[in-house]
C-alpha cells in the first residue's frame, strides 16, 4: 500500500454514501465501502484532476470519484496522495 485515505461519512446505504476508503496500490486504485470493494486498474482511470476543494478521479466521462481535500489530515497529505495517483495514471 502506497497511500490510504478514509473519506467522508454520510448516511449508510448502497455504498454510494457512507465511508469510503481509498488505497493507492501497485495494481490500481482500491476502494472499499461497507458493501463493496473495487480495484480499478490504472489503465481504467481516464483522468485525475483537482480543484481547490476536491480530488476528482475519472473512470470515464460519466463516472467520477470525488474526494474532498478536507478528508485528508492536511493539504500536504492530499497533495502527496494526488501526486502519487497522477504519476500512476500517467504511467498506464
Amino acid at each position: 500500500m502506497v497511500g490510504a485515505l478514509t473519506a467522508w461519512k454520510a448516511t449508510k446505504g448502497s455504498g454510494v454514501l457512507g465511508t469510503h476508503h481509498y488505497e493507492i496500490r501497485e495494481d490500481g486504485l482500491f476502494e472499499a465501502t461497507d458493501v463493496n470493494e473495487t480495484l480499478t486498474k490504472w489503465s481504467g482511470i481516464y483522468r485525475a484532476m483537482r480543484n481547490r476543494s476536491n480530488l476528482l478521479i475519472c473512470e470515464n466521462r460519466k463516472h467520477y470519484h470525488v474526494i474532498p481535500i478536507r478528508a485528508f489530515t492536511d493539504v500536504l497529505a492530499a497533495n502527496a496522495f494526488f501526486d502519487e495517483l497522477l504519476e500512476r495514471v500517467k504511467r498506464s
